[in-house]
């Protein structure tokens, strides 16, 4: 062989990687495109987070809680008490709850009963299995819708010191017992023992939460 000969096979054996194996081309890609996909899911999934969330405070507020605190703007012995009524769950048709969330240090019992009156004639068309009676969230009793009716009802024509000392023996615990049992007997005893009634349905209710003893 001669030395042209061998030149020539060295050249072949040893010439540029691209003549002897193909190149990997890189796969374009559009990063920004993507992440302005995954930008739109997610604003997406925010709206319809806030659209759950805000139906049902807007229902509330619109149907039930509106009305209530128009009624109650009305006389300024109310202001003493800050209350909200909605539907149980948010979204229970036939439950609603009458929630205290606070109560002013000169507001009394009879303060505080005056505004669930007030609710009561507000609502008093309304066909309600159970109202629930909470202090900032938490359930303390539930009366019967009936009895709710009968009490707007009866705060419509005239109410009377008889007609408040007898809302205790028609509550239920959150268990469905009885919260007080009803009296018999003498007149001025038996207003007197659910006048007694009615201050320990307020220390049960309200009184003890809001002076941190629970």
């Amino acid at each position: 062989m001669s030395i042209k000969d061998l030149r020539s096979s060295v050249t072949l054996e040893t010439g540029p990687a691209s003549a002897r194996t193909a190149e990997k081309k890189p796969v374009a890609t559009d990063p920004p495109a993507k992440s302005r996909k995954r930008t739109a899911v997610w604003l997406w999934l925010c709206l319809l987070l806030v659209a759950l969330i805000g139906a049902p405070v807007g229902f509330n507020a619109l149907v039930v809680d509106g009305p209530v605190q128009g009624a109650l703007g009305e006389d300024s012995r109310n202001t003493t008490v800050s209350v909200h009524v909605y539907h149980r769950w948010a979204v229970s048709p036939r439950e609603i709850v009458f929630d205290i969330w606070d109560v002013g240090p000169e507001a009394s019992a009879a303060a505080v009963t005056r505004t669930l009156l007030v609710a009561a004639e507000t609502l008093q068309d309304r066909d309600y299995d159970r109202v629930h009676l909470a202090f900032r969230g938490s359930e303390k009793f539930w009366l019967a819708g009936d009895d709710f009716r009968a009490l707007g009802k009866r705060f419509s024509t005239g109410f009377a010191v008889a007609d408040m000392a007898a809302i205790p023996e028609k509550l239920k615990l959150p268990s469905g017992i009885s919260a007080f049992g009803s009296w018999s007997g003498g007149w001025l005893g038996v207003i007197g023992k659910q006048l007694e009634d009615l201050n320990d349905w307020h220390r049960q209710w309200w009184q003890r939460s809001a002076l941190g003893l629970e």
